[in-house]
């Protein structure tokens, strides 16, 4: 493995983790005041995007990093319908 694959996946595992104080303080305090919805449904249409992409390429530095991230945003957007009594159709 090259130094820029190390660099690749390093920077792919700080991506992943970059969600994670969200998730957990979503989970203790079990409210979503202050989070925008409409950004994790963006942001899940980008990584979903980036999974296909990598799918397409073979490119497992891409599609590890971002379908952790598809998850952990489709976690946050369902914790966030049940929090808001959110419609399915307005949240997916």
């Amino acid at each position: 493995m090259t130094m820029i694959e190390v660099y690749g996946w390093l920077c792919a595992l700080a991506g992943m983790l970059a969600i994670l104080p969200q998730v957990q303080r979503l989970v203790t305090t079990r409210t979503s005041a202050g989070l925008s919805l409409l950004m994790f449904q963006l942001t899940t249409g980008g990584v979903l995007g980036w999974v296909v992409h990598g799918l397409n390429y073979g490119a497992l530095n891409v599609i590890v990093p971002n379908a952790f991230t598809a998850l952990m945003n489709l976690a946050v957007l369902a914790l966030m319908q049940r929090d808001r009594g959110l419609s399915p159709l307005r949240v997916w």
